[in-house]
């Protein structure tokens, strides 16, 4: 064991883990929330399929499409696109094309066609693995770069503000901005403010959010604990006491107590 305990593994200055598994084990789902808690993700299922396989892929996506008459004369045409789309979620393009052994009239492949993909996999896994070292450098050297700017904008009275955009850490998430927002050089007041007043501002609607005033919409939330003591409060759904949205109660667990 690398560390003794959790608090010792906490109290890391670095932190990483590695998660191996057969498929359905859960580690997309431990990924998934990883990321929700602002880890850098590196799967390497996914390097698999976009940098070591996906001409394989790719090329297995137009074979089959040759078989349908009308699909071919497109592609002699170069008239339609043929691409993965493989996501961290959605590893589907890798897993049909590797397959599996069995009658083909089934869905299956010949043995030795199965053996020569396992193979080509075998390559591409190893290699996935020999580049982890360079991405978690990376995503150590891209994070600190994201820092860096936030102190340069704050610096030169840029007002920064939190959010996210489709696609992004997700919704339910953000309030884990604010935490790294601090860590970045921002005071807990400013990554209050970012996500609150200043990111109305940034919208054009601080006459109507952003702030507690009269005549602004009820936005409020009720936390148990001082955010700006200890800002993770607000990322923890059991500290999140009440929730008013446009002057109604959206949530309530004060009632239950």
């Amino acid at each position: 064991m690398l560390f003794k305990s959790p608090d010792e593994f906490v109290s890391a200055p670095r932190h990483a883990v590695t998660v191996f598994g057969m498929a359905g084990v859960g580690k997309t789902r431990l990924a998934a929330l990883l990321r929700e808690s602002h880890w850098f993700h590196y799967s390497a299922d996914y390097r698999i399929g976009t940098r070591h396989m996906g001409e394989f892929i790719t090329d297995n996506f137009k074979a089959e499409a040759m078989k349908v008459p009308f699909l071919r004369d497109l592609l002699r045409t170069d008239s339609i696109k043929l691409s993965s789309a493989i996501t961290f979620e959605n590893l589907a393009p890798l897993s049909t094309y590797l397959g599996r052994p069995g009658s083909k009239t089934k869905g299956g492949l010949e043995l030795d066609e199965y053996r020569r993909w396992q193979e080509q996999h075998r390559v591409a896994e190893v290699a996935a693995l020999q580049e982890l070292p360079y991405f978690i450098e990376r995503a150590h050297d891209l994070y600190e770069h994201h820092g860096v700017a936030i102190r340069r904008a704050m610096a030169a009275g840029v007002k920064v503000v939190a959010g996210t955009d489709a696609g992004g850490h997700g919704h339910p998430a953000n309030a884990g901005e604010l935490p790294l927002l601090v860590k970045a050089g921002m005071t807990p007041m400013q990554a209050l403010q970012a996500a609150t007043s200043w990111a109305a501002e940034c919208l054009g609607w601080e006459d109507r959010i952003g702030t507690v005033e009269k005549g602004k919409l009820a936005d409020v939330i009720l936390v148990n604990g001082d955010p700006l003591a200890d800002m993770a409060l607000l990322t923890d759904p059991a500290k999140i006491a009440l929730v008013i949205k446009d002057g109604a109660i959206a949530a309530d667990r004060m009632s239950s107590r």
